[in-house]
């Protein structure tokens, strides 16, 4: 769309259209819309020229062989078309991307290479850009256009496509303007670049009621950003809106412990990034945590984020022609804020549950074990081959969990697709996870419960893209051994596989499709409160009469001995009698009953 319609939609009253329009004719006018705009909004009283920047990112075209980042200035037809710095600028600016972006190609994170420029800032000779032209910016600000790469050619275009392409270069961007700040104003900008994304984020719910937040180190790098000084822990109460966050000025902090009485009552969300002199880093993905109500005892709920995936091939894509076109988006692709669906649709189940949420990689690395959990919820996405789903690490400690009696409730659209059909573990989800892929896309968005089984009378539709993300290829599946088709698509084959809990393995529940994608939020917890019962919880527990977070033999006795007393401790059955009795007992019994499953 034309710059011109987005300043015409955002314009005041009574602005002549004289400040931004050059021409009647819309095409000619929207070459120099911008930086007209821009001087008219500009208070070119306040500060001086060094105190801002005109930067425009667009795209370049040259045949289809040429590749790579340029950098746009004026001045060779007319002098007076340049601003004063224009050439360093995208000189500067050229040479952070285009240095960044081979780096970040040697690591391994790009999917071609980089085409390595040695001439990277252009001034034609046969015009003078409009965009960035002096003569209708007065000297009030610098200016340059990054052409970022070339849209005619394919490996650049696909490079275009990707999400953490946009992300390197807005943050190369980032660099390469400090540096030209410093430039200009005599050293004052600190040469210091914000750090980056923080990973490993980890919450986890204690039995004293207090809730820890930890986290990995991000590794410091000459395309990512420099080393952090120090941390932010940003708390929200639904996961979508947070607080302006906790400091922590401790380049060595690698926790941060929120203590009982300072958290409010519910479920929390955390998020972390790391922040230096040159700013805040981006943020971490989403983690949630509860700790369980004393006095009560419900299963301790681990949830692992494992979808970190994130590429051009998620992309939004919008009919346009005789094809269509990518829109990257990345919140449309991977918010990296599922745990807050799992985390509501658990804490639904019961007041007495607790929540706590790992990404995978502290599980594989032994920091988080989920042997301390009676049920994880593990979410996988669009994970797919490219990031692998379970990798042989976590395909080894799934199997001890289920092995040693943990229940595990497991979704993802690609999990069969990597596992068979890529063979990156066959032999792990036909028998660990007792479950067969038979197609790669259901051709469908719609599941509903088997009859007869845990999910019987749910029906639920996944996204298409229109809040969550397009879940466009949900895997097929079938039960093996003694587990059963759980839900089914109404083109055939199963959603949902269930295995009840034995005394060989743990109870598990697998999904062909991300359960976050519900766009029901009442079927998510409808399907999660079932699941809770089928694994053989109670979703009310009331029996830890020592308040110690655990209910065995030591409630009992505890409880007969304050029976035998005659203490109003044992009254639980207040609206019955005046004093503990008999009723107590067996009302106390029953509790009992309900918290062991």
């Amino acid at each position: 769309e034309a710059g011109l319609y987005w300043i015409e939609r955002h314009l005041g009253v009574g602005i002549s259209a004289s400040e931004y329009r050059s021409s009647s004719n819309d095409g000619l006018a929207t070459v120099s819309a911008p930086n007209r705009w821009a001087e008219w909004m500009n208070l070119e009283q306040r500060g001086s020229l060094s105190d801002r920047v005109f930067l425009s990112h667009h795209s370049n075209a040259g045949g289809g062989a040429a590749r790579g980042v340029l950098g746009l200035a004026n001045g060779n037809n007319n002098p007076a078309t340049a601003t004063p710095n224009q050439f360093r600028l995208a000189e500067l600016l050229a040479s952070e991307i285009n240095d960044d972006m081979e780096a970040a190609e040697s690591a391994g994170l790009l999917e071609h290479p980089w085409s390595f420029r040695t001439f990277l800032v252009l001034d034609r000779t046969d015009l003078e850009f409009g965009e960035i032209n002096n003569l209708f910016i007065n000297d009030e600000f610098d200016a340059t256009i990054v052409e970022r790469a070339f849209h005619d050619n394919r490996q650049d275009a696909e490079l275009m496509r990707g999400p953490r392409v946009n992300e390197q270069m807005a943050a190369s961007t980032t660099q390469g303007l400090v540096r030209y700040f410093r430039e200009v104003d005599g050293g004052r900008t600190p040469l210091a670049f914000a750090p980056p994304r923080v990973a490993g984020v980890a919450a986890v719910a204690n039995a004293d009621g207090s809730v820890t937040v930890s986290w990995d180190a991000p590794t410091a790098s000459s395309f990512g950003g420099d080393a952090p000084s120090g941390y932010i822990v940003f708390a929200s109460s639904n996961g979508l809106g947070f607080d302006a966050g906790t400091p922590i000025e401790d380049a060595d902090a690698r926790s941060f412990t929120i203590p009982a009485p300072a958290l409010p009552e519910g479920t929390r969300y955390f998020r972390v990034a790391a922040a230096n002199g040159g700013g805040r880093g981006p943020w971490s993905s989403v983690v949630a945590a509860r700790p369980r109500v004393r006095g009560t005892f419900g299963p301790n709920v681990l949830i692992v984020d494992g979808f970190d995936r994130l590429d051009r091939f998620q992309n939004v894509r919008e009919p346009f022609g005789p094809g269509g076109i990518d829109r990257v988006r990345p919140r449309l692709s991977n918010s990296f804020d599922y745990a807050v669906q799992a985390a509501e649709s658990v804490e639904e189940f019961s007041t007495a549950v607790a929540i706590s949420t790992a990404a995978n990689e502290r599980v594989i690395d032994g920091s988080i074990a989920l042997e301390d959990a009676d049920v994880v919820v593990w979410i996988l996405g669009e994970e797919s081959s490219i990031e692998r789903t379970f990798d042989n690490e976590e395909q080894a400690i799934v199997e001890a969990y289920l092995a040693s009696g943990g229940h595990l409730f497991v979704s993802g659209s690609e999990i069969g697709w990597d596992l068979e059909r890529q063979g990156n573990g066959a032999a792990f989800l036909a028998s660990t996870l007792s479950t067969d892929f038979l197609f790669d896309d259901a051709q469908t968005y719609f599941a509903s419960g088997t009859a007869g089984g845990p999910f019987e009378g749910i029906s639920v539709n996944f996204d298409f893209g229109t809040r969550f993300y397009d879940v466009d290829f949900p895997d097929v599946l079938a039960p093996l051994g003694s587990a059963e088709s759980a839900m089914t698509y109404p083109t055939g084959g199963s959603a949902g596989i269930a295995r009840a809990p034995s005394v060989f393995f743990g109870g598990l529940v697998l999904f062909g499709f991300p359960f976050e994608t519900i766009l029901d939020p009442s079927a998510r917890e409808a399907i999660m409160r079932r699941s809770l019962a089928f694994f053989g919880f109670a979703a009310d527990c009331t029996a830890d009469f020592e308040l110690d977070g655990a209910v065995d033999v030591a409630d009992l006795g505890l409880f007969l001995l304050a029976l035998d007393r005659g203490d109003a401790a044992a009254d639980i059955t207040l609206p019955i009698g005046p004093a503990p009795d008999f009723g107590d007992l067996v009302e106390f019994q029953a509790r009992l009953a309900d918290c062991l499953p």
